[in-house]
């Protein structure tokens, strides 16, 4: 009785065919020459980053990869019919619940107004709001859960 036979009588095993991998070690069997042959020096290159797009060309996930192969960042987005992001969200990427979620207001003119942020219980935890003169941004100032400005922005242009 061979080896593997044996291991798959005692054991529930599936027989998943000739090995390429082992714990990250290259393995290249040659019946002919009979060798086998160890690559231990080879790297594993993991993704930078995937993105999903829906039907029209808007981004609707994006997951950022750390060198481990981790993940750094995970975010989902909704769009209303003017191709505006109206929703972003930041999901935990162990529990794939959101941390948190932004919801975006924008003008008649498509401008940016308002982000809304909750945390995962969907609290209000922040509120920031964008002031525009001629379609030029010139304040952007947010507040925290209980309105209190805790950041103040003025944008001056040279005529």
């Amino acid at each position: 009785m061979k080896l593997k036979e044996a291991f798959m009588m005692k054991y529930k095993m599936k027989d998943l065919g000739n090995a390429e991998w082992i714990l990250g070690i290259r393995v290249n069997r040659n019946r002919t020459e009979k060798t086998i042959k160890i690559d231990k020096k080879v790297t594993i290159n993991y993704l930078e980053s995937t993105e999903k797009y829906d039907k029209n060309g808007n981004r609707i996930e994006l997951i950022e990869y750390k060198s481990d192969g981790d993940i750094k960042r995970f975010n989902k987005f909704e769009y209303n019919d003017n191709g505006k992001v109206i929703y972003e969200q930041h999901i935990d990427p162990i529990t794939k619940k959101p941390k948190e979620t932004i919801e975006f207001t924008y003008s008649e003119g498509d401008g940016l107004i308002k982000e809304v942020h909750y945390n995962n219980k969907l609290q209000l935890t922040q509120t920031v709001v964008y002031t525009y003169e001629n379609h030029l941004k010139t304040e952007k100032k947010t507040t925290n859960s209980t309105g209190k400005v805790i950041e103040s922005k003025t944008y001056t242009y040279e005529k």
